[in-house]
This record gives structure tokens, C-alpha cells and sequence, in this order.
């Protein structure tokens, strides 16, 4: 597979987030509704289990493959002792990244928005292709649009699909899918669209592909 090298094992994400199965059906065409929830145990959500496991992700989600790999790469040179600080100042910097985005936007959105990211590499099969949290940090590149940029390849097509996710974190379900469609859209825009393609193309991160998706992604990118 052309971009497996950048998919990872969420096998434990199962006990933790359940499916709702549903007949519900849409007029609109093209669109696939899916509903999660915290499972439950004895009657009681498990969304403290489920933050704790949410949190051990955090790290691929807030940092860059580059980054990440840079560390790893670490693992067969350095002593165990040493490895294990590279790996402990990796997650911490995630953390503080985390931390500094939920300050800098004074909302709880970040952890929809890792929500989304878990949901989407997890139940799509489609890897980050961008982390927006480092971008989202950067007072010298302001980012706006969508919370998440993935990306997956059909080989049964040669085709390439990038999928921008919103997340919308509220009490009430009505209102947040209400937000989450006038978010859509607004993003559906062609200077929108434009601007996201062009975040892509300025931030493109080919650390783990292969030859073939590495073609690919510059084919469909244009670049």
C-alpha cells in the first residue's frame, strides 16, 4: 500500500469508543453518517479511560512525522537511558504545543480536534497529512479552515483523497452539527479550497512514503 508506512495500529481505540449502529439515511447525496460514543461500563461513560488514551496520541498528533522520526532514529545509537530523555522531551514538547494552542484560542476545541484526528486515521484509514497544531502555534503563519488535513490512497483507483475534518466540541448535538456544517460550507469555497491547497503544498511532509506516494501526492498536488 502506497501510504501504509504512515498508518498506525489504534486496535485499542475499540473498548474505548463504541458504534452506534443506525438506519438513519441522508437526502444528500454522497454523505455517510457514522456516530461514536464512549463506552460504557455499569451504566457510567468511560470518558475518563478514554482521555487517557486520547492523551497517549497526542504526540503524533501535535508533532511532525520529521520530528518524530528524527527521535526514533535515535533508538539503535543511543543508550537506553538516553533514548528514553529524547523520547520524554518529544512528548513534553507535544504537550506544551498542546497547552499553547488551547491558550492561544481560548476554547476546548483542541481536544475535539484530537478526537477527530484519532477518527479519522483510525475508522478512514486516512493518515495526518499535515499537524496543524504546530501550525496553529506559529504567530508568523496564521492558519484558518479546517481542524485536521488526511490523507488516503484507493489502489484500487490509483487515486488520491485528502479529507479535511472539522470538529465542533459542544453540549448540545444540534448546535455543534449546525456549526459544523456552515464550518463546511464556508470551507467548500474555491478560496478556501485554495488556501487549504495551498497550506498543503507549503507544508508537505513526505517523511515515511515510498516512491509510489510520493508520486502520487506530487501528481494530485501539482508541485
Amino acid at each position: 500500500m502506497v501510504l501504509a508506512a504512515l498508518r498506525r495500529d489504534y486496535s485499542k481505540l475499540g473498548p474505548r469508543i463504541r458504534e452506534l449502529q443506525h438506519e438513519v439515511t441522508c437526502e444528500c447525496a454522497g454523505v455517510t453518517l457514522r456516530l461514536h460514543f464512549p463506552a460504557f461500563r455499569q451504566g457510567k461513560t468511560t470518558v475518563q479511560e478514554l482521555v487517557e488514551l486520547a492523551w497517549l496520541h497526542l504526540t503524533p498528533f501535535a508533532l511532525t512525522r520529521k520530528e518524530i522520526d528524527a527521535v526514533r532514529a535515535l533508538q539503535s545509537t543511543l543508550p537506553f537511558d538516553d533514548f528514553l530523555i529524547k523520547t520524554t522531551q518529544l512528548n513534553d514538547a507535544a504537550a506544551k504545543l498542546f497547552i499553547k494552542a488551547h491558550k492561544a484560542t481560548n476554547r476546548n476545541g483542541e481536544a475535539g480536534e484530537l478526537l477527530l484526528y484519532l477518527l479519522t486515521e483510525w475508522i478512514l484509514g486516512a493518515p495526518q497529512f499535515i499537524a496543524k497544531m504546530t501550525l496553529k502555534t506559529n504567530s508568523q503563519m496564521p492558519v484558518h479552515g479546517a481542524d485536521g488535513v488526511h490523507v488516503r490512497y484507493c489502489p484500487e483507483t490509483a487515486r488520491l483523497f485528502l479529507y479535511w475534518g472539522e470538529s465542533k466540541m459542544y453540549g448540545d448535538v444540534g448546535a455543534a452539527i449546525t456549526a459544523a456544517a456552515t464550518s463546511i460550507a464556508k470551507s467548500l469555497q474555491p478560496n478556501e479550497l485554495d488556501h487549504e491547497l495551498q497550506l498543503v503544498q507549503r507544508n508537505i511532509d513526505f517523511t515515511g512514503l515510498g516512491a509510489d506516494g510520493k508520486a502520487a501526492l506530487l501528481r494530485y498536488l501539482d508541485v
